[in-house]
């Protein structure tokens, strides 16, 4: 075989193993084995988008999908399913611990703001409620410009509770950062740390405690959830989290505020506007029995997680998520609560 010949069949070799290296990647996604393969996106910019079609495997889902063949609530929620938009819909029954009603549930979902559900939760855990925090610039600096913003600064002091207010009343991305650089710190016993510092040592921990709270599905990058496609969760543990906000007495209170006026421990004050309309008494999608969550955003796709009150208690968690617009999760949200409202009078 001469020189030329030898050099055509190495690069035919090459291009072969290339090939079926390239297919294997793609079965790999396809069948889940690697979740984190996509390309690093900025939420609400016009680069790689979501992937409605990427799902995981069946462990990260509720083992308890099945309500009760004469459930009330799932007759009601099925005659309504088909009026839905969004791609991704669930309402889950606390007290039957099942899904009253599901669609398009096994798929990843990217969840922006709904992230600070997790660093609410995992913050008042580690540190007390009550404690000051007064971030630096540089910590403030650590959110991305066109995040929400509830108007955090240096030179402001706030005790943790209230930042958790600010960051779940207006989805404030400075709150978040201020939360997870504070919380860093104190983890560390070290108020030296940089705010990069801070920050690895808050993740490190907010990702550990995903274990704790049985959310296996769920990876984050930041505290915030302003992201792509290597910090997603999953209904189960969307599910999972809610369950323990709705029994947080901080949670649970800031969640459900449509408003508030809160002055800071540095005597600074603030007005926090929530933009979930189904909290406001003067929107069209307002329920009475809305006790509110977080809303959010990502890359054009709009989401909502939702508690809803019967007979005064919390006994169902709705989450819409994949809508085309801010009002669709409204409107779906709100024709999901208007079937519960039905059968609990």
């Amino acid at each position: 075989m001469n020189k030329p010949h030898l050099i055509a069949l190495i690069l035919a070799i090459v291009l072969v193993i290339l090939f079926m290296v390239r297919c294997s990647v793609r079965s790999a996604i396809k069948n889940n084995t690697s979740v984190e393969s996509g390309t690093k996106n900025t939420q609400g910019t016009s680069g790689e988008t979501r992937d409605p079609g990427l799902t995981f495997a069946p462990w990260t889902q509720a083992p308890d999908t099945e309500p009760p063949a004469d459930d009330p609530y799932t007759a009601a929620l099925s005659s309504i399913v088909g009026s839905l938009k969004s791609d991704t819909i669930f309402v889950y029954d606390l007290d039957r611990g099942n899904f009253a009603l599901q669609r398009g549930t096994s798929r990843v979902i990217y969840p922006a703001d709904i992230t600070m559900l997790w660093t609410g939760m995992y913050a008042l855990t580690v540190m007390p409620a009550d404690t000051v925090i007064s971030p630096t610039k540089s910590d403030i600096a650590l959110a991305k410009k066109g995040t929400g913003t509830a108007y955090v600064r240096s030179g402001h002091s706030l005790t943790l509770s209230m930042l958790v207010e600010g960051m779940l009343v207006d989805g404030g991305s400075d709150c978040a950062y201020a939360i997870a650089t504070g919380v860093g710190r104190y983890i560390a016993q070290n108020e030296n740390l940089s705010s990069e510092e801070a920050l690895a040592k808050f993740m490190l921990g907010l990702n550990g405690y995903l274990t704790d709270v049985n959310c296996p599905g769920t990876k984050f990058d930041n505290p915030d959830g302003y992201s792509g496609k290597t910090h997603y969760t999953t209904v189960h543990d969307l599910v999972e989290i809610s369950k323990l906000v709705v029994k947080n007495d901080y949670m649970s209170r800031y969640m459900a505020l449509p408003k508030v006026k809160v002055t800071y421990a540095s005597k600074h004050s603030m007005t926090w506007t929530n933009d979930n309309a189904l909290l406001d008494p003067e929107s069209a999608y307002y329920h009475q029995s809305a006790n509110g969550m977080k809303t959010g955003s990502y890359d054009g796709s709009y989401s909502l997680i939702s508690s809803v009150k019967v007979d005064g208690m919390t006994k169902f968690i709705i989450g819409v998520f994949g809508s085309s617009d801010k009002n669709v999760r409204f409107e779906d949200t709100s024709r999901i609560i208007g079937a519960i409202e039905k059968i609990s009078g």
